[in-house]
């Protein structure tokens, strides 16, 4: 009989013991402290709108004019200087812009602008001395056209991305004016037949590309 009680008294003394010793799950979860909160995410530094790339495309644009003038008072050695000069600026802005993580918004739209204005005023005044056809600097001023009036009906966050071929087409028409100005009287540094394969090569991507603009313009806006 004192064996039994004392047994009872035992488990019950080890029943307590395990009760008190071991606490339970939702205690364990009370008594748990808080993981850390996670890092604050790393910001990317603020890009000024006026850094290097963007001044090599303001001089781009700057110069555009200067070599219209040039060319127009025939002065085909200063303007041929000043192009080859755009055309550095061209080349460099953009390596500059995406190895150095200068890109931003101002540049984007400032880029393309400067092509546009260098090409323009370098046909014209080509055009001017006689040395690129009507037909030609009409066909490269429309395709300009489509392109400043589709930016300006379209609201901003549906512009049209340049393509690959609007890219070859500003390159060649680029190339044509180098030409152009490189195969005058007083240089002749280019033979005539290159610079009329590069009017009929400017001709067929300044066509395609405007009726590209054009396609993409109308599936937007229908």
């Amino acid at each position: 009989m004192l064996t039994r009680v004392l047994v009872s008294q035992l488990r019950i003394t080890r029943g307590t013991v395990a009760a008190i010793g071991t606490p339970s799950l939702q205690t364990r979860l009370l008594c748990t402290p808080p993981p850390p909160p996670p890092p604050p995410p790393i910001s990317k530094p603020h890009v000024s709108d006026w850094n290097i790339a963007n001044y090599l495309t303001a001089t781009r644009l700057a110069l555009s004019p200067v070599v219209g003038v040039l060319l127009c008072t025939s002065q085909n050695g200063a303007a041929l200087c000043v192009l080859s000069l755009c055309g550095v600026t061209d080349a460099l802005d953009g390596y500059v812009a995406r190895r150095y993580g200068l890109q931003t918004a101002l540049g984007a739209g400032l880029d393309p602008l400067a092509d546009k204005v260098l090409v323009f005023c370098s046909a014209t005044a080509l055009w001017y001395v006689d040395s690129l056809p009507t037909s030609l600097v009409a066909l490269v001023v429309a395709r300009d056209a489509v392109l400043v009036a589709g930016a300006s009906i379209l609201p901003r966050d549906k512009w049209v991305a340049p393509t690959l071929l609007s890219k070859a087409n500003t390159a060649v028409q680029l190339t044509l004016c180098v030409a152009a100005v490189a195969a005058g009287s007083d240089l002749m540094l280019v033979s005539p037949e290159v610079v009329n394969g590069l009017a009929v090569a400017t001709a067929t991507t300044t066509a395609l590309s405007g009726l590209q603009y054009a396609t993409r313009f109308a599936r937007v806006l229908l």
